[in-house]
């Protein structure tokens, strides 16, 4: 199995408080910002920014039925929320060291559990765009992102593993979640769990396909001589025309002597010595004087 290079991937490791009211908890390794009340908000949204409550909830917090639901690997899992309040959105992080030129891929496993009601049961937005999750990767000067997925591609009330692959420009990364839920509703809310960071195989290239070659016969393999001359001492390719110059051929400039007779041949490998075979299959000589 691959190594996986992130630390307290699945929130096992502890938690510290950023906040001074004990509502707040980051997992160990991990660093959290969170979108201003002033910044820009979602198309359909109405409402500032506002800051969650957030922790790691333990298997033993949650009813035995829906254990399965919320924890994927081990007995934590990380939740952001709020409830019947107001709109939020943040970036949790973590700083990696990788290989240049490897590739990797970095996977979260993001659980949107937008409720608008309880009163028969879990009643899920049905605006999809109620919330959104996307991951996102700096490393050198380059930014990879899986863009946000919103209730269609990662759907309420369950998780969905989020992937993006990557080739590493520069040693030092930062590797990150965002995520976002833009109503303040009954159960605005995420859980998170079982992340993974690996270095994977290099994509196999796809072949280029050979070019066409126009010529017929290009590498003299196909067919058979002709004689050119009725003295049989001209072969030529098939596919192919042969002209000699001869002594009637103006001379070309510095020449100093006419052309004289010529002969042509296909010569096979069989027909050169073992040592100069390499690279030889069959080639046209031709012989003559100037």
């Amino acid at each position: 199995m691959p190594t996986n290079l992130l630390t307290n991937p699945s929130f096992e490791n502890g938690t510290y408080p950023i906040d001074n009211f004990g509502s707040q908890w980051v997992p160990n390794g991990w660093k959290i910002s969170f979108r201003p009340s002033g910044s820009p908000k979602q198309p359909k949204q109405d409402t500032p920014w506002g800051e969650p409550n957030l922790g790691c909830i333990n298997v033993q917090q949650v009813p035995e039925q829906e254990r399965t639901l919320f924890f994927l690997n081990g007995e934590n899992c990380w939740k952001i929320w709020t409830e019947s309040s107001y709109p939020f959105g943040f970036t949790l992080s973590q700083a990696v060291t990788l290989t240049p030129g490897r590739r990797y891929r970095f996977t979260a496993n993001v659980f949107p559990d937008m409720v608008v009601d309880y009163s028969h049961g879990k009643e899920f937005a049905s605006d999809p765009d109620t919330g959104a999750a996307q991951l996102t990767v700096n490393c050198g000067s380059q930014s990879f992102s899986t863009g946000f997925l919103n209730g269609e591609r990662a759907p309420f009330g369950r998780y969905t593993p989020i992937s993006l692959e990557f080739t590493a420009p520069a040693a030092e990364a930062e590797v990150a979640v965002e995520a976002y839920g833009i109503y303040g509703l009954k159960n605005n809310c995420f859980f998170f769990d079982d992340f993974s960071l690996v270095e994977i195989a290099a994509p196999t290239p796809k072949p280029t396909p050979p070019a066409n070659n126009l010529l017929i016969n290009g590498s003299f393999e196909e067919g058979r001589a002709y004689f050119a001359d009725e003295a049989r001492e001209q072969a030529v390719p098939s596919g192919w025309s042969f002209e000699a110059k001869d002594a009637a051929t103006p001379r070309l400039p510095g020449q100093t002597a006419d052309f004289g007779p010529s002969a042509a041949a296909l010569v096979s490998q069989h027909q050169v010595e073992a040592p100069n075979r390499i690279g030889f299959s069959c080639t046209v000589r031709i012989a003559g004087s100037c």
